[in-house]
């Protein structure tokens, strides 16, 4: 409840400034992929109510006027037909990340581009942090090929300096674009770079946790707080 009524804080603050709001919640790879990791967890997770689940239960019944983004459903169904995640890594790939661009687009009234917009070719990705934890960083055998999904014709546009307070800008030259974006993120949101950027002047990409001196020294149009399952709501 108090996690809510400070987002709701937020949502009237920056509401009075004419300034968009909305909240995300990326799907832990677990959540996703449920049927691989042990049963006595499987167990624990039908019987417990994920800080998730909790969340958007809240919000519906207390009619709250925060807007959560919650993208489960979308990676599930998409889970057998595509890989969405890294093998030996927890984060999502850039097929899990485009998906969620999709949806938060639709969330902030923004017309998403299409899968077909976008060149795909496959590159080696070698252990990930699974890998690392497990001690075999260097070890051949734990590699994949993913997917590197760029724009077709792409505008302008790139990743321009490192701001302040671990701020990282990406600027677009399209002139048709005038609006400036706020992400409060995790590593999670990495990925989301490159497709959210497509649609702004210029996105700010600030790193854990949300701060009204970014707001008042970026000045955005939209503020999202993104975060994947285990880090949401911290």
């Amino acid at each position: 409840k108090a996690k809510v009524k400070q987002w709701e804080t937020f949502d009237s603050t920056l509401s009075s400034k004419s300034i968009q709001f909305l909240t995300a919640v990326f799907p832990n790879k677990s959540t996703i992929h449920e049927e691989k990791i042990p049963y006595n967890m499987r167990a624990l997770k039908r019987d417990t109510p994920s800080r998730t689940d909790q969340f958007v239960n809240y919000l519906q019944a207390s009619n709250s006027p925060v807007q959560l983004l919650d993208i489960r459903d979308q990676l599930l169904h998409q889970k057998n037909e595509v890989q969405n995640y890294h093998k030996f890594d927890t984060h999502w790939n850039e097929y899990g990340a485009f998906l969620a661009y999709r949806e938060l687009c639709k969330a902030m009234g923004i017309q998403p581009y299409e899968l077909s917009d976008f060149d795909i070719h496959y590159v080696e990705f070698s252990s990930g942090d699974l890998g690392r934890m497990a001690g075999l960083c260097n070890n051949r055998s734990i590699q994949e090929m993913i997917p590197s999904i760029n724009k077709k014709n792409p505008p302008k546009y790139g990743r321009a300096d490192t701001e302040e307070n671990a701020t990282i800008c990406w600027k677009n030259e399209d002139p048709a674009l005038q609006k400036r974006l706020v992400i409060f993120k995790d590593s999670y949101t990495d990925l989301l770079m490159k497709f959210l950027s497509l649609h702004f002047k210029e996105a700010y990409f600030v790193g854990w946790g949300f701060n009204y001196e970014a707001i008042e020294r970026l000045e955005p149009d939209v503020v999202l707080i993104a975060n994947v399952e285990r880090y949401f709501a911290r």
